[in-house]
């Protein structure tokens, strides 16, 4: 019995120190993992009249299926008493969540990431706390919500309190219970001392505890259930089935009637009375309640209860039930959701009324990231079944929500709706999801056939076209695969497809070396329509395409804008896929501009986006390259694991790329070299040849003469300064010269000197930099000290600016041996700012607050302050207002 006391003891405590820290203002998060009987929703019930705003919320069986039912218990209420205010901020992006808007992208983090600011916008009014219930029967956005949240209460006054059962194989939940900061109860069955302790305050023989404790295992709910029944002889062996017949032996008809209205309705309906057709249903009320089955309000009392008078409906008139609640439901207009889970569990009746309400439930809950409820939905349609003539309909739908669940049966549904289409716009539509299902699975190379033998007309026949070319864009392997033939439209584009057609073109052109001009201006056209979609997973990533395009014709400002919008729509939209792939493609532009620590903030924040969001896969490489090629320039360690990226997309070749440099910098030079080539094999199969794609030439040109291979050097150089001069962007003629001159591939000097010049046209500072002092160097070799200063000079100042540690170090030796006495080189100030202190401090000099920070990058109020906090010290300043004075 002490042991029992002292563990209950223990839960309590842990219980009440988490709550006065959250109403305090520390997040904390309780989860209670239990078996049925077990006090989880006892635990539970302890806050229900805790200080600050409860929030309750119990999943159940019925409502399972039902995108963001948990949420809607735990937040109708307070959204309906203020619409107008809870949604501020980024919390307009759950706003679809509550209403019939469509959400403006089928992903559920936007939907998620306006849910947590909401709850911390309430969070902010008063200490919350949210009581969930048997989440292991929520429905999984909802589970998915309960998760993202736990990961970002820290420093919010709120309690997050969560109860399941245990031995569950949910992601989310197991995240839960993982979660560093999480204090996790796990009650367990009454000691025998405890049962004979109860048996005693229920004033029944304490001798019966042996039996009773044998009976129930300790479970006190069943030892509950049991006193009812004692004293009895031979008490047996307690679960769901005696329990429902221990309940029904203290009931009459007419309550009975009510409780499995109730089972099958959901608790807190107050259509109950009506369906089960109960003559004085609140006399019927109170026995439940005294009968310790239901609440005042038509809840169970506990869950084993519900499940127990469920179970007991015998299996043909439970189905009968739930359809007849499905009908009571339809003439009260309820939403299809609350229809659809009803006749999840009604017999197939033949009626095409049904199949379309769980066609529109569907449609709906993929809409909300409920993609696996969708494909519930839709199974049980082709159950019921649709007329012949929706069937490749419903399959289309059921394959493309599946696809979004993760389920293998999606590409075999669609399949069959290609082939069950009555018509030729059916198969395309099916055709064109069964693509997008190969592409995301890493399988584009099989898309391109289904693709091809489809034809259509109108809007569309522009989709199918434009997701045909768009692998090309994607996979090397598909690319290769692709009969293409594209024809520059002339002028500004009137339609979809041609506006991605000239960013394939200005794409192509800028891959195979035509010349910059050419290139700029294909992708100057492409944007002028407006027309191209912002998602970077449909229309074959157009944007994407064009920004690499204007970087390699060195319109590096136009491709920074390009990507600062898309990053702003991101925001807008709450699209975590958009926002990682524009901060990935924006670190390669400030890379080759030179922005060193702008590169690496944009790297960091795309990858840490990335591992948020599914389907990113394939377009982060360039965020993996430039994280490492950051690193390197700026003299910092390097996580090469980063680079396991995906091999089958064209910015595959800047991760090989960046793997050589990776292998230089620790000395391997044979292995580098082998990268690098590798990297101009990998640029050569997809038609990557040109120098201003990857400098992997001179790169490797550079380290064949340390290894005393001149001959091969001297050519690969040559070769790179060849194309770079036939493609005309300064930036890359600028670095193959400077190589040129390094390695005596040209006369130092000469080459040296027309570097310079060249990127002196340029915004690539790094790369100035780097042939100033290139040429500081052979001017002090050549015994031109006085001569050499003014250009190492220079370079020290730029590298300095750039934060390229190493080369700023090299130009500090390189001045001291040509006789100057440049100052000591202290990192401080800006330069000092790791890449997330940088980005913070930019945007809070920009006039953000710190919630708007957070709303924009995806973290917590705490994250940004810590990051405000280090900025402010390294800067030596004490406010915000001198942020933008000392970052300029």
């Amino acid at each position: 019995m002490q042991d029992d006391l002292i563990e209950r003891d223990a839960e309590r405590a842990a219980l009440d120190e988490a709550l006065a820290a959250a109403v305090s203002g520390t997040g904390r998060l309780i989860v209670i993992e239990a078996a049925p009987g077990l006090g989880k929703t006892r635990l539970l019930k302890t806050l229900h009249d805790a200080p600050g705003r409860v929030l309750r919320a119990r999943g159940s069986e019925l409502e399972a299926t039902f995108a963001f039912g948990v949420v809607h218990q735990l937040l109708d209420a307070v959204v309906l008493a203020s619409p107008d205010t809870v949604f501020e901020g980024a919390a307009r992006l759950a706003q679809p969540i509550f209403s019939e808007a469509r959400p403006e992208q089928e992903d559920l983090l936007p939907l998620l990431h306006g849910l947590a600011w909401l709850v911390t916008g309430l969070a902010a009014e008063r200490p919350l706390i949210l009581l969930v219930d048997d989440a292991q029967w929520a429905d999984e956005p909802s589970r998915r919500f309960l998760a993202f949240l736990a990961k970002r209460i820290d420093g919010v006054p709120l309690l997050l309190a969560v109860a399941t059962r245990p031995a569950h194989d949910d992601p989310a939940l197991s995240e839960l219970i993982s979660e560093p900061d999480a204090r996790v109860l796990r009650p367990r069955g009454l000691t025998e001392d405890g049962t004979r302790a109860f048996l005693a305050r229920a004033e029944l023989d304490p001798a019966l505890a042996a039996s009773c404790h044998a009976s129930t295992g300790g479970n006190p709910f069943y030892l509950g259930e049991l006193a009812r029944e004692l004293p009895a002889p031979n008490p047996t062996a307690l679960g769901p089935r005696a329990v429902a017949e221990a309940v029904k032996r203290r009931l009459d008809r007419e309550a009975l009637a009510l409780a499995r209205a109730v089972a099958v309705l959901g608790d807190g309906t107050d259509l109950a009375a009506t369906f089960a057709g109960v003559e004085d249903p609140d006399a019927a009320t109170r026995r439940l309640v005294s009968a310790g089955v239901l609440e005042p309000d038509l809840t169970f009392a506990h869950p084993i209860v519900r499940s127990a008078i469920y179970a007991d409906i015998p299996a043909a008139e439970r189905a009968a039930a739930h359809a007849r609640a499905a009908a009571l439901l339809a003439s009260r207009h309820a939403s299809p959701e609350r229809l659809a889970a009803h006749l999840l569990e009604a017999p197939p009746a033949h009626d095409p009324a049904t199949v379309a309400t769980l066609r529109h439930a569907a449609r709906r809950a993929r809409e909300l990231g409920g993609a696996s409820s969708a494909a519930a939905y839709l199974t049980r349609a082709l159950r019921e079944p649709p007329p012949a003539d929706q069937r490749a309909e419903v399959l289309t739908e059921l394959g493309a929500a599946e696809a979004r669940a993760g389920h293998a049966a999606a590409t075999e549904h669609l399949e069959q709706a290609i082939e069950l289409a009555a018509d030729e716009p059916a198969r395309t539509r099916a055709a064109i999801e069964l693509a997008r299902v190969l592409k995301f699975r890493g399988e584009s190379v099989r898309a391109v056939p289904i693709l091809e033998r489809r034809h259509a007309d109108g809007p569309l026949g522009e989709e199918l076209e434009i997701e045909r070319l768009g692998l090309a864009y994607l996979s090397v392997a598909a690319r290769a695969a692709i009969r293409r033939s594209l024809t520059d439209p002339g002028g500004v584009p009137r339609t979809r497809l041609e506006a991605f057609t000239l960013a394939a073109l200005a794409f192509d052109a800028g891959a195979r070396g035509d010349h910059a001009d050419t290139v700029a201006d294909l992708a100057t056209r492409a944007l002028a329509g407006e027309l191209l979609p912002p998602d970077p997973l449909g229309g074959g990533y157009a944007y994407l395409i064009i920004g690499v395009a204007l970087m390699w014709a060195d319109r590096l400002d136009e491709a920074a804008q390009l990507y600062a919008n898309l990053r702003a729509e991101a925001r807008r939209q709450g699209s975590v896929v958009l926002l990682a792939t524009a901060a990935g493609q924006s670190a390669l532009v400030n890379e080759r501009r030179g922005a060193l620590p702008e590169a690496a903030a944009d790297a960091a924040e795309a990858l840490a986006l990335g591992r948020e969001a599914t389907g990113t896969e394939a377009l982060l490489n360039s965020a993996r390259a430039s994280a490492v090629t950051a690193a390197l320039e700026r003299g910092e360690a390097v996580d090469e694991t980063v680079l396991d990226g995906e091999p089958d997309t064209m910015p595959y070749m800047l991760v090989l790329h960046a793997r050589a440099e990776a292998r230089a910098a620790r000395g391997d030079l044979p292995g580098a070299i082998a990268d690098f080539r590798a990297c101009g094999a990998y640029g050569q199969s997809w038609g990557g040849e040109n120098p201003s794609v990857s400098a992997w030439r001179s790169r490797a040109a550079t380290l064949l003469t340390d290894l005393g291979e001149y001959d091969e050097a001297h050519a690969l150089v040559r070769e790179e300064l060849k194309l770079a001069r036939a493609f005309g962007a300064p930036r890359a003629i600028g670095v193959a010269l400077c190589v040129a001159g390094t390695i005596g591939a040209q006369p130092p000097l000469p080459a040296l000197k027309e570097a310079v010049a060249v990127l002196e046209e340029t915004p690539a500072r790094l790369e100035l930099a780097r042939a100033l002092v290139s040429l500081g160097s052979a001017l002090r070799r050549g015994g031109q000290r006085a001569a050499a200063r003014e250009p190492l000079a220079r370079g020290l100042d730029l590298a300095t600016r750039c934060g390229a540690a190493p080369l700023v170090r090299r130009a500090h030796e390189e001045l001291l041996a040509a006789g100057a006495r440049p100052r000591r080189i202290a990192l401080s100030g800006r330069d000092a700012l790791t890449p997330s202190e940088r980005r913070v401090a930019e945007l809070a000099a920009s006039g953000l607050t710190n919630r708007g920070i957070a709303q924009q990058l995806f973290v917590t109020e705490k994250t940004v302050e810590a990051h405000l906090r280090g900025a402010f010290q390294k800067l030596e300043i004490s406010s915000r207002t001198r942020l933008a004075q000392v970052l300029a």
